[in-house]
């Protein structure tokens, strides 16, 4: 049989990254029963923690099994990314994959020298399926004999972006060649450095008078000196109607109404401006008003306090009401409908998404403050919805008068939800009938009921195991 190489690693901003690990696999141990439900469920509320933003903690030896010459020490964390089969001891099993995330320099090198070869999880609550912590073991012999964390091929995400931080790609233009008069490309060089590009490009040249003219376009006398394109020279009455004739043709330019359109679909023009130029139509429309026919040119006093009110009434209005776009074209209009709807449209998205950052951050700060309280399961998401439901001020209250109703638990009580290796079969019932003599009492009745466990299944014990226990407590 081929042996195991090892898992294919990567370092990125130092940090060592294990891929497609098993860190549990289905199984039996004592009276629990680790079935392909219990794993899926597991695997779906770290799903569900990973999207809220938890990773479980990665972390060297178990705890409660240390003492101060051998403490637990913190070396990352893990992300859980689903479950695959595998071939343990001769069968096929689902097995629960994750990747190793180790940030801690001194445990990356002891796992690189294959140092910290074993790892078992911990579980605080069989009844509540989650694989809480995960502990790399160096010499003690965990449950699940798993193929042991070695790494086969480190790649190294940093050498491979430092050497793509130089040009990749430089592309030149030269627009001096085959130039037209009706054409013109301002790009002269594209620079492309990664992800990113730098573009250099050449302003289009502006015509005034005292400057270059463009080939096709007529001279003026001032641009040529006082001659014409012929080496005539011009009069005063032809350069003055050449000046008149540019400065009809650029006020025809300015005031087009499809250079208007373009710039409104472009963004060019604000909404702001669109008001601006709104009310100044509805107030040139207003004072180009013709009186009706057979009516004296000068009001009289109730047709001028009238229109005045009239007046008032369309400064009241809104800017983009209709009455107001009287003299708009239809394609302006349409145009600046869809720019306002696509505005609200944003702005609801916006306000929508620091709504869901406001209540993750609310949550987050309230498990923290409500860490060790019996409030039962589902305790994120019931914070959650009375958060979108109520607001933030109310959740708040909320919160408050949960930390002052509920207690934290007992030491003892924290002590009863045991890790997996610490007490990897929890406390027998048996051992808990020592808790009046407090929690050392209990655990040496638990220690005494797996020495009864194992001699049960030697044939060796010859009585019971509540009375083997109340022996061995009655000696201590």
């Amino acid at each position: 049989m081929k042996p195991f190489s090892g898992y294919r690693a990567t370092s990125t901003d130092g940090v060592l990254v294990i891929h497609d690990v098993p860190i549990f696999v289905e199984c039996s141990r004592g009276e629990h029963d680790f079935s392909r439900d219990w794993i899926n469920a597991a695997v779906a509320k770290a799903m569900q923690a990973e999207h809220d933003g938890y990773l479980p903690p990665l972390h060297v030896r178990h705890h409660g099994k240390t003492g101060m010459d051998d403490p637990v020490k913190a070396a990352g964390f893990f992300r859980i990314k689903g479950t695959q089969e595998i071939s343990f001891k001769g069968s096929v099993r689902m097995a629960v994959v994750a990747d190793l995330h180790i940030t801690d320099p001194s445990v990356k090198e002891d796992v690189l020298a294959k140092r910290l070869p074993y790892r078992s999880v911990e579980i605080f609550d069989v009844d509540k399926p989650a694989l809480d912590s995960l502990a790399l073991l160096d010499h003690e012999a965990p449950y699940l004999e798993l193929p042991m964390l070695m790494v086969s091929d480190v790649s190294d995400q940093d050498s491979v972006s430092h050497m793509q931080r130089g040009v990749a790609h430089a592309t030149f233009y030269n627009p001096w060649l085959q130039r037209h008069a009706d054409t013109f490309n301002p790009v002269v060089a594209c620079f492309r450095r990664g992800s990113s590009a730098i573009v250099l490009f050449e302003d289009k040249p502006i015509m005034s008078k005292n400057k270059q003219v463009q080939f096709g376009e007529k001279a003026d006398e001032e641009s040529m000196g006082g001659y014409g394109p012929k080496g005539r020279k011009m009069s005063d009455s032809s350069s003055k109607k050449e000046e008149t004739k540019d400065s009809e043709q650029m006020q025809e330019g300015a005031m087009d109404c499809a250079s208007i359109c373009e710039a409104i679909k472009s963004g060019t023009i604000s909404v702001a401006d669109m008001a601006a130029i709104q009310q100044a139509i509805a107030e040139m429309t207003s004072a180009q008003a013709k009186p009706e026919e057979g009516m004296a040119d000068e009001p009289m006093e109730d047709d001028e306090a009238k229109m005045q009110e009239d007046e008032k009434d369309k400064k009241d209005a809104p800017p983009m009401s209709t009455a107001s776009m009287s003299g708009v074209p239809a394609s302006a209009v349409q145009a600046m409908a869809r720019i306002a709807g696509e505005n609200a449209a944003l702005k609801a998205r916006l306000d929508a998404r620091d709504a869901a950052d406001r209540r993750r951050d609310d949550v987050t700060v309230a498990m923290a403050r409500l860490e060790g309280r019996p409030l039962g399961s589902n305790l994120r998401q019931r914070l959650a919805d009375y958060h979108k439901e109520f607001g933030p001020l109310a959740f708040a209250a909320y919160v408050n008068s949960m930390v002052d109703v509920f207690g934290q638990m007992s030491e003892l009580a924290d002590y009863g939800s045991a890790t997996f290796a610490a007490s990897p079969d929890v406390i027998p019932s048996a051992a808990l009938k020592w808790q009046k003599n407090g929690p050392d009492a209990v655990e040496k009745a638990a220690r005494f009921a797996r020495e009864w466990r194992d001699l049960n299944q030697r044939g060796l014990a010859r009585q019971s195991e509540e009375r083997y226990i109340e022996l061995n407590m009655s000696r201590n």
